[in-house]
């Protein structure tokens, strides 16, 4: 299991919803990373993960947007050499993995998922897709209910 045995703090405060202090996320932002978060456990319980692992993918659920809410400018200064034309949109995710790598958090499946979950990676683990889909899918989303719904019903068995 990549990352070591144990987790680091960081990821295991992020299993209970407890964010670092730099994240910046308001109370909807949070809201949506508690139902993706959600999402992830009952996911990760599904599919027979270790309780370690169980951790792992619901603290991903709330790690992967602690920075969507971060000025652009401060996005931008942290990405140093990212392109002018990538959307800040997508930014918040390789600022909020190389935040958690200078924290010490070394769980590269975890650390790519955060980077690249809003436009996917082949380099996702089951958990890179599942996070992928849930922040998708997340039932607090009001757009396409239905397809979402049916989405939903077939996951985790059905990430790719």
């Amino acid at each position: 299991m990549s990352g070591g045995s144990k987790l680091h703090p960081l990821v295991a405060a992020a299993a209970h919803g407890v964010l670092p202090d730099w994240a910046v996320a308001g109370t909807k932002r949070r809201e949506h990373m508690s139902r993706v978060a959600k999402l992830m456990k009952k996911w990760s319980e599904a599919r027979g993960e270790s309780k370690r692992d169980v951790q792992r993918w619901t603290a991903l659920g709330y790690l992967h947007d602690m920075m969507r809410e971060a000025k652009p400018t401060e996005l931008r200064r942290a990405m140093s050499g990212s392109p002018a034309d990538v959307s800040n949109a997508v930014l918040h995710g390789p600022v909020a993995a190389a935040r958690l790598r200078d924290a010490g958090v070394t769980d590269e499946p975890l650390l790519t998922a955060v980077a690249f979950h809003t436009l996917g990676s082949l380099d996702f683990d089951d958990m890179g897709m599942a996070l992928y889909a849930a922040d998708f899918l997340e039932p607090g989303r009001t757009f396409r209910p239905k397809f979402r719904q049916e989405m939903r019903s077939r996951m985790p068995e059905d990430l790719e």
